[in-house]
């Protein structure tokens, strides 16, 4: 019976070992246990969230296998108490390989499964397992379908991070395009360099605040009484110290909160000069605001709460005042014309009252006690220095000396850790970079920096607060204390040098400094987001390297200075003995390490249970961390054609909506033609996007820098008013023609003047047989005059670009509400072109 009982166990083990296997289907429990976290994937913090929910999937794949292949190659000997796992039929399978010598038995059931799931893991990595054969055909099945397993997996893990890489990276590195765009056109136009730097400045600080996006953008996902209830909840404590808003309720808040857009000022900006033409009405959020007079005179501070800009029910006002900021300020905005159509007539009466008792362009907020006590500016030479200073101190060159230097220290600290090289001076190499740390960490405490609003502090009592807040001064602190150095003096005993080893140790620490440097600057507009990726990724790899090799060499040597004879570092020669393949050990740990990491294979064997379990922990780490720096490469190189790819996906719609049309092929050729063309000259636009959405101050500084010289240098704006030439300059736009391209049709009527930026246009004149070119323009001149200036007057000629020519286009319905405010200017205008020759 008892024969029976074993007979028939042991033909059913291989039976029971495979169903009960089953058991991985419990892991489709896994999925459900990150469901919640799922919203986080397009974050940074998304990527170890995936890390986190794949490896699991990883492991449980791994140890599947591993099991399968131990069910094909092995059988249960239920009549031994040892060793119950011996080769099937004993025939030559890939457990008793001599190739090469294991340094255990095995036979032994540990022995078994940590060389399988070796053996597992380096197939599934795509690294090939050379130093393991098999014979068997269930064997070679497995190891296919390992292989071709593993291969899935990781590519969909890499895909699934890149996408993931793609999708928060897209906005920035578009916000980054349009920055670079906006920079080359001023350098194109010779724009001053201080209004380059305000510009680049605003945008940078834009982009802190929104990150691209406006909060309005992003509750069109909600329903509108959700939006307008967060919007409310965002501005309730503004909107209760409103002077004229003490008679709203709720509704009236909440349908007002919705039409608001907010907006970002950098301090001492004057965004409304005196004479401005204004059409908005703005609401202090926070900060100050500086209400000049046209002599300079300062006639109140307005903060939170306060109301100025158009505040009569009239599409435009002429500002009498000058509004300054004194610091970082969040305004709110709204079109005057709408602001009367949701407001109640209690409100309306006092703006009303208002005006007819102050005939100012302002009303101070409730509960404001000191509206009139000025706080004085920062000396502006004084300013500028400091500024200089925080910028050389905080910028990218100090910030990549600094993380070059942790870099170096972490290297040579695990080298000296675990190479115990002989000579003392190498080991003061590591106090070198103590020392560099500290004097680095003693800056920090005299370095001005810009604050979330983008006010510059430099107070060292406000610095050196903010610095011990900081996480990172503590681990730099905790890093420099030079403890270790006591064990220096003498290391004779055993102990003290593992100590010694261990406490320096502490300068892994620093590894945070080059995360913050990477967390830091990728979201910098001036840096190139592909430039950092790749930075990154040859940091972070070089690092892994040199401390996966440090791991090798421990494991390998036991934490002595020389190879253990049983280790990965010596091979059976045919003598029966073993012999060191390898001459210097740092090259070759960094071999074995470098060939794991790129996935090459490796004839570095391991021969113990150590050094197998160190090439598998080895390897799935590896392989994930590459993983992750391919994606974010891939995720890189994608972002930076996102322009293109947009552009493109635009253009390839209209190429269909034109050719289902009723449109002559010719017409459709010439369209395609002038995209194209516009793509490669100016990235598809005929201005750079951020000009176009610039805040009215700062396109009218660059704007005047650019197209200035047309307006200030034509006699017909001779004896105009200069704020009224800024506010015309302010109406320029930019049109691209390529040539042989028509500007207009002689008898057009388009009431646009032009002038010629750059290029030569070819004046024509048609009659009924022919088309003859009476002259030729060029550039700084200008064409359409009266065009421009009168309504329905059409076109006597046609005018066609003979080369690219860029031309600065005035409509006369974007500017003629300006003449009402300027009658003297409109007068001396149309005066003087009465009095031109023909």
């Amino acid at each position: 019976m008892v024969n029976f009982y074993q007979l028939v166990t042991q033909s059913q083990s291989g039976i029971y070992a495979i169903f009960n296997i089953n058991k991985i289907l419990m892991m489709y429990r896994l999925p459900m246990a990150f469901y919640y976290f799922k919203r986080d994937v397009l974050k940074p913090v998304g990527i170890t969230l995936n890390v986190c929910y794949f490896l699991p999937i990883t492991i449980i794949f791994l140890l599947s296998f591993t099991c399968a292949i131990i069910a094909c190659g092995t059988q249960v000997d239920v009549t031994r108490t040892k060793n119950i796992l011996t080769p099937k039929n004993n025939s030559i399978v890939w457990l008793l390989s001599n190739l090469p010598e294991y340094m255990f038995d095995t036979k032994q059931p540990i022995s078994i499964f940590s060389t399988t799931l070796y053996y597992t893991a380096s197939n599934a990595m795509q690294l090939g397992s050379h130093d393991i054969l098999i014979s068997t055909s269930a064997e070679i099945l497995i190891v296919i379908i390992i292989c071709l397993s593993g291969y899935m997996i990781f590519t969909y893990v890499l895909v699934i991070i890149a996408n993931s890489q793609t999708i928060i990276n897209s906005e920035l590195t578009l916000y980054q395009s349009h920055t670079k765009h906006i920079i080359k056109f001023m350098k194109m136009e010779k724009v001053p360099k201080n209004v380059q730097r305000e510009a680049i400045q605003y945008y940078e600080y834009s982009w802190k605040q929104m990150h691209g996006l406006h909060i309005n953008d992003v509750l069109t996902k909600c329903h509108s009484v959700l939006c307008e209830d967060f919007l409310y909840d965002q501005y309730k404590n503004t909107f209760d110290k409103v002077t004229i808003f003490q008679y709203l309720d709720s509704t009236i808040y909440r349908e007002l909160s919705r039409e608001l857009t907010r907006i970002y000022m950098l301090p001492n900006v004057e965004f409304i000069k005196l004479n401005n033409i204004v059409s908005s009405m703005y609401i202090v959020h926070s900060g100050r605001i500086y209400v000049c007079g046209p002599h300079g005179r300062l006639y109140v501070i307005l903060q939170s709460g306060s109301v100025f800009g158009c505040l009569d029910n009239v599409p435009n006002i002429r500002s009498m005042v000058s509004f300054t900021s004194s610091g970082s300020v969040d305004l709110l905005e709204i079109d005057a014309k709408r602001f009367y159509k949701i407001m109640i007539g209690p409100v309306i009466h006092e703006l009303q009252k208002n005006m007819l008792l102050t005939n100012m362009s302002y009303v101070v907020g409730r509960n404001i006690k000191h509206a009139l006590e000025y706080v004085p500016m920062q000396d502006a030479s004084m300013e500028r220095k400091q500024s200089s200073k925080s910028k050389i101190l905080n910028g990218l060159g100090m910030a990549m000396t600094f993380l070059f230097v942790s870099c170096a220290s972490i290297i040579s600290m695990t080298y000296v850790t675990t190479f115990f090289p002989m000579g003392i001076a190498k080991y003061f190499v590591i106090y070198l970079f103590d020392l560099l740390h500290g004097i680095f960490l003693a800056i920090k405490l005299f370095t001005p920096y810009h604050d979330s609003k983008g006010q510059l502090i430099t107070d060292y009592k406000l610095i050196r607060k903010r610095l011990v807040k900081q996480p990172i001064f503590y681990l730099n602190l905790l890093a420099i204390i030079p403890v270790d150095a006591i064990f220096l003096i003498d290391m004779n005993l055993q102990h003290q040098v593992y100590v010694y080893r261990a406490l320096l140790l502490t300068r892994l620490l620093r590894f945070y400094n080059i995360t913050s440097f990477f967390k830091k600057f990728n979201d910098i507009l001036n840096s190139d987001l592909l430039i950092m990726k790749l930075l990154s990724i040859i940091v972070y790899t070089t690092l892994l390297l040199h401390v996966e090799t440090c791991i090798i060499f421990t494991v390998a040597t036991r934490g002595t200075r020389e190879f253990a004879k049983d280790m990965w570092a010596y091979q059976p020669d045919n003598n029966g003995s073993t012999e060191l393949i390898c001459g210097n050990q740092y090259i070759c740990a960094f071999y074995f390490a470098t060939s794991v990491l790129t996935f090459s294979g490796y004839a570095i064997y391991p021969r113990t249970l150590m050094g197998i379990s160190c090439a598998i922990v080895i390897t799935i780490f590896s392989k994930f961390i590459m993983s992750i720096a391919v994606a974010k490469l891939s995720a890189c190189i994608q972002n930076y054609g996102a322009d293109l790819a947009r552009f493109d996906e635009i253009f390839s719609e209209m190429k269909s909506f034109l050719r289902r049309s009723a449109v002559s092929e010719y017409l459709v050729k010439c369209v395609v033609y002038y995209c194209e063309q516009l793509w490669i000259r100016s990235k598809g636009v005929q201005e750079p996007y951020l000009l176009v959405n610039a805040p009215p101050y700062l396109k009218e500084q660059i704007k005047i820098a650019a197209f200035g010289k047309h307006i200030y240098n034509n006699v017909l704006f001779a004896n105009a008013h200069p704020d009224f030439l800024r506010h015309l300059i302010q109406m320029i736009h930019l049109q691209i023609f390529f040539k042989n391209d028509t500007i207009c049709e002689q008898g057009d009527i388009n009431e646009t003047m032009y002038f010629v930026h750059s290029g030569t246009i070819d004046v024509l004149y048609s009659n009924e047989t022919e088309e003859i070119k009476v002259d030729e323009i060029q550039e700084l001149d200008c064409f359409g005059v009266i065009q421009g200036l009168y309504e329905r007057t059409p076109h006597t000629h046609t005018f066609r670009a003979s080369s690219v020519s860029v031309l600065c286009t005035l409509s006369l319905k974007d500017w003629s509400h300006i003449l009402d405010f300027y009658p003297a200017s409109k007068f001396e205008i149309y005066e003087t072109l009465y009095n031109m020759p023909e």
